[in-house]
């Protein structure tokens, strides 16, 4: 593989038992910038990320709160199994770790239950 190209081998597609392929975003590399919200408050992220990468990366690390006990959830499965990250988006309810961020994205902490 060309040192120049941008897509890396990211993990084994265990039904077919072959590398699966797709772009990565390089550490170091400057991004867009993306203007979005989180709980009314101005955030920026980098295009390519998820929500739940924005976020953390913006020191966001509650995501949600348990509906029973009131604790914090953040991202924890980062494959959208878990749905610790549920959060709302422009009014729909998804896992923030599946979901690519977007400018302008209202987002709000979400719920389950």
């Amino acid at each position: 593989m060309k040192k120049n190209q941008t897509e890396e081998t990211v993990g084994i597609c265990a039904a077919a038992g072959r590398p699966q392929t797709g772009p990565r975003r390089k550490t170091g590399l400057a991004g867009e910038k993306l203007a979005f919200s989180f709980n009314g408050q101005r955030v920026e992220g980098v295009a390519g990320d998820s929500v739940a990468a924005a976020l953390l990366a913006a020191g966001y690390t509650t995501l949600r709160e348990s509906p029973r006990a009131g604790t914090p959830r953040g991202p924890f499965c980062w494959m959208g199994v878990c749905q610790e990250c549920t959060v709302v988006i422009d009014g729909v309810r998804r896992p923030a770790c599946r979901t690519s961020l977007a400018a302008g994205m209202q987002i709000f902490p979400g719920t389950i239950a």
